[in-house]
């Protein structure tokens, strides 16, 4: 869809001060502000990285942010409770799917889906979405490689 928009911009049909893409291979862990390796290439840094992290996450003694004590402090002081009006302003986005501007497909809400019998499952690595009645118990991420253990259902 990038293509489309920028073919959309040249022509004049949209104007816009800043455009953001993203795009890196398996998300945020590879992206381009990641560290680099000479040893290791694509899917292999990939999974270096992603062992590195859960290894890092392992070894953390504070990894819930909800019980953060600064965290805990700041809601205390300011923003009062979660989901108060002032964090749900503050901290919270709202997001608007824009894919049919570019022609893309229409991404159906989850109650759509639900009425249709699908779920949604997110690989908790990188973000990586699947649609079906049931996750399979030996499902595999197409973007990261990590097994069915490793996803959530959307809800």
């Amino acid at each position: 869809n990038v293509r489309k928009l920028i073919e959309k911009i040249k022509s004049g049909e949209k104007s816009y001060h800043f455009v953001e893409v993203m795009t890196c291979p398996g998300g945020c862990i590879g992206g381009g502000g990641q560290p680099k390796d000479r040893e290791y290439k694509g899917d292999a840094l990939r999974a270096k990285r992603i062992e590195g992290l859960y290894k890092r996450d392992d070894s953390m003694q504070l990894r819930l942010s909800h019980e953060n004590p600064e965290i805990i402090k700041l809601y205390e002081e300011f923003y009062g409770e979660p989901l108060s009006e002032l964090a749900e302003q503050m901290l919270h986005t709202v997001y608007f799917d824009r894919s049919a501007d570019l022609g893309g497909v229409y991404i159906a809400p989850t109650e759509v889906q639900s009425a249709a019998g699908l779920k949604q499952f997110r690989c908790k690595v990188c973000g990586y979405i699947y649609e079906g009645a049931s996750l399979p118990e030996d499902y595999i991420c197409p973007t990261c490689g990590v097994g069915a253990e490793m996803f959530e259902e959307v809800r």
